[in-house]
């Protein structure tokens, strides 16, 4: 499961969110032709039995077009610090004015204490200092203050030769046009980026050091303001329009003097409800699967056909799924037929509806499916149980699955659990800017490291702290990192090189994975009780290391990267 994160290009944010754009158009099914008169959708018009794609004809996606609905790009010149001895002085003369100004600004707000007494001129001569390229996407409908990772780049034919261990200064991000020219087109942010650098720790297939002059911040840009999510009505209408909005303000009701859509008469624009706040890709989806025609009669009519239509195997299950959470609560007596049997594919598309519009009968359902490794949908029933664990028994079943011989279940509950604060994943807050987590797992277990290279990014220890044999010498790629223990020793010896001018600082640490890490993330000015010193590695210098160690057999079990979101249940 390695992949080299330095050399993914931003295009991978940009595929993703095309992917989930995909994924809503093909869920909603678009149908450009057959939009009908709305006027039908007034009391006493009689339904009449639905025939394949009819059945959804009178959904929003049906008489509206999802529009502008894609990520946009934001860059910007910035200032990366902390680098030890790796940077340079050289910046483009177009941005030098500007960067030196944001210098002299945040020196006088105290936020570069590191260079008192330095002019900005110095600063940005300093080594420990580069100018860089910041580039990430904003995710298409993405509300204000939604995470995405940005991409940090050394400018080409500089003497930058490294950014291990550097640290993006606040930046503002602006939207820049497709192409090559990539010209800033918005005059105001959009987002803004800061934090630790993660430079590919991993060695490439040929066994290459991967470019240390690129770089990426997990998580580390962040959306200003929301962005829009506009239909377009196929055929504008005034009348139609107020139909549309009208059936979406009242599936997703929001607070007093808010709504979810707002229509004129050729468009309509969605407001993303707090509840769909870290789902608002399933939201576009749902809020297209919405029926216009909403009275209780024809919603009935509706799901019978569904039910026809599952039953002559005319029908995406997916597409049911989402027409049934658009229907809401009339959906559940029909549900409850298909989830009963839980050995069905069906039962975990009609469960996660069914749990999704209140019913929480199906947890049953979906834990029977999470606990089932012959289920063809395990690994989605385990992620949407963990939607529920803070219910009793969905609680129980995710402990159940910490110790499960699939590590992607393992990996999923462990996700669930850590948000709602369960007691059995223990987690401390380290001061390189990540997390170790320990997780208790049942007795027997296999051991294995987790790595959270995402945003939030964290070091799993699965199974308890991991203890390593003595009787090691380990050497990093670059030479710059040993890590030794003799056959009768009970501890790490740690000998780090900082930069290029050839410093050493060594440490000690207990024969566990856990201490290991501690030391390894702690400053160099910190000292202990015990008198260690820390080596101040980054989080990337850190997992670097532990996957060395484990490629040398020093750390047993298992080693897995989780750093693309959705890789756990494909």
């Amino acid at each position: 499961m390695i992949t080299d994160v330095s050399s993914r290009d931003v295009d991978s944010s940009r595929g993703k969110i095309m992917k989930q754009l995909l994924l809503c158009l093909l869920l909603t099914g678009f149908m450009l032709g057959g939009l009908g008169c709305v006027e039908e959708t007034q009391p006493g018009w009689e339904a009449s039995r639905l025939q394949g794609e009819e059945v959804f004809a009178a959904t929003v996606g049906n008489y509206c077009e999802l529009i502008d609905y894609q990520s946009v790009q934001v860059r910007a010149y910035a200032i990366v610090w902390g680098l030890p001895g790796t940077g340079s002085a050289e910046c483009p003369p177009h941005a030098r004015e500007e960067l030196l100004n944001y210098l002299r600004r945040i020196r006088g707000e105290g936020l570069l204490p590191r260079y008192a007494g330095f002019t900005a001129d110095q600063i940005l001569a300093s080594r420990t200092t580069a100018v860089v390229m910041v580039s990430g996407y904003v995710p298409a409908g993405a509300p204000e203050n939604e995470s995405f990772d940005v991409e940090i780049s050394a400018l080409p034919a500089t003497q930058t030769t490294s950014l291990q261990g550097g640290y993006l200064l606040p930046t503002d991000l602006r939207i820049v046009g497709p192409g090559a020219s990539g010209r800033v087109v918005a005059s105001r942010p959009h987002a803004v980026a800061e934090g630790p650098i993660f430079v590919n720790p991993f060695p490439r297939p040929d066994g290459s050091v991967s470019d240390t002059r690129r770089g990426v911040i997990l998580g580390g840009g962040r959306s200003i303001r929301p962005r829009s999510i506009r239909l377009a009505i196929i055929e504008p209408d005034l009348r139609n329009a107020r139909l549309i909005e009208n059936s979406l303000n009242t599936r997703f009701p929001q607070e007093v003097n808010e709504q979810t859509a707002t229509a004129t008469r050729s468009d309509v624009v969605l407001r993303v409800p707090q509840e769909f706040r870290d789902e608002y890709s399933h939201f576009v989806a749902l809020a297209l699967a919405v029926y216009v025609r909403s009275q209780g009669g024809y919603q009935d009519t509706i799901l019978r056909d569904l039910d026809a239509q599952l039953a002559n195997g005319d029908i995406d299950y997916v597409r049911a799924a989402l027409a049934w959470e658009a229907i809401g609560r009339n959906a559940q007596p029909f549900l409850r037929r298909y989830y009963a049997d839980p050995e069905s594919e069906l039962a975990f598309y009609a469960a996660a509806a069914a749990a999704r519009i209140g019913d929480m009968q199906a947890i049953d359902t979906l834990i029977a499916i999470a606990e089932n490794p012959n289920h063809p949908q395990q690994l989605l029933a385990a992620r949407d149980l963990g939607r529920y664990a803070n219910d009793p028994s969905a609680r129980r079943a995710l402990i159940r699955l910490l110790s499960d011989s699939n590590v992607r279940l393992r990996m999923l509950a462990y996700e669930a659990l850590r948000k709602v604060g369960d007691g059995n994943v223990r987690s401390e807050n380290l001061l390189s800017g990540f997390s170790l987590d320990i997780v208790r797992c049942a007795e027997g277990a296999e051991q294995f490291v987790g790595i959270w290279a995402v945003s939030g990014p964290r070091i799993v220890l699965f199974g308890g702290d991991i203890v390593c044999p003595s009787n090691v010498f380990y050497m990093s790629q670059d030479g710059r990192l040993t890590i030794n223990a003799a056959s009768d020793s009970e501890e790490f010896s740690i000998t780090r090189q900082l930069g290029d001018a050839g410093q050493m600082v060594q440490a000690r640490s207990a024969l566990t994975v856990a201490d290991l890490v501690r030391v390894m993330a702690r400053p160099l000015a910190t000292r202990q009780s015990d008198g260690q010193t820390g080596l101040a590695m980054t989080f990337s210098e850190i997992v670097g290391a532990l996957h060395g160690l484990h490629e040398d057999g020093v750390i047993p079990g298992g080693f897995q990267l989780h750093r693309v979101e959705g890789d756990l249940t494909r």
